[in-house]
């Protein structure tokens, strides 16, 4: 049986990444937002679902910052925790993680725009971030680069990440994409499936996918 299935691995296994699913508000995680995620992947254990009550902490949150006049940045009140509310993993044949995505909320900032905000982050408060992926830098020649979003290119030693950050009217996404190798071949065991992924397109397929549903 493992002979016959490694055989139909190799014939299946495809150049194409263009085949996504939609995680809305069918699924339990996505209830305040959409965003594609590849078949190839699997949607991970360890997110904490939304709830009313996490979406009026975060406005909270925004009001006592704006009430502030000591609070120069959101990040005074509100700690840079990354709680993942939807993530996926992509194997390889080894069953080892290749890439990892997750989806976070953060109270919003009414003081500053965005760039003013990620900008804060990254130089003055991100030390937890920068001591396990490396120094983050402002991609503005990214088609992801716009008023209400900015990505970061990060990088230390072999590992590679995405940190792309969005703003709706009530609150801020950011969303983490993390892979070593850019191109490897990914297994789905359970849709026995093989495919050649390119992680970098990967995680930014994702990113442009995501739209907030909060209303």
């Amino acid at each position: 049986m493992l002979f016959c299935f490694s055989i139909f691995l190799i014939i299946s296994c495809t150049q194409v990444d263009d085949n996504y699913n939609l995680c809305d508000s069918n699924y339990i995680y996505c209830n305040f937002f959409e965003i594609k995620f590849p078949e190839i992947s699997e949607i991970t254990d360890d997110n904490a679902q939304l709830s009313i009550e996490d979406l009026n902490t975060y406005r909270q949150l925004s009001l006592e910052h704006m009430n502030d006049p000591e609070s120069i940045s959101v990040f005074d009140l509100y700690t840079e925790i990354f709680i993942p509310r939807f993530s996926y993993n992509i194997l390889d044949i080894n069953a080892l993680e290749k890439l990892w995505f997750g989806l976070a909320l953060y109270p919003l900032d009414n003081k500053n725009n965005l760039s003013t905000v990620t900008d804060y982050f990254y130089s003055d408060i991100q030390n937890l971030n920068q001591s396990i992926y490396g120094e983050c830098i402002r991609d503005e020649g990214s088609y992801l680069d716009s008023k209400n979003s900015k990505i970061y290119n990060c990088s230390k030693d072999n590992l590679q990440s995405y940190d792309f950050w969005v703003t709706d009217e009530q609150f801020m996404w950011r969303m983490k994409c993390v892979w070593e190798d850019d191109k490897f071949e990914a297994i789905n065991i359970r849709i026995v499936r093989s495919e050649i992924v390119t992680a970098s397109d990967t995680c930014r397929k994702s990113m442009e996918s995501f739209k907030s549903k909060i209303n």
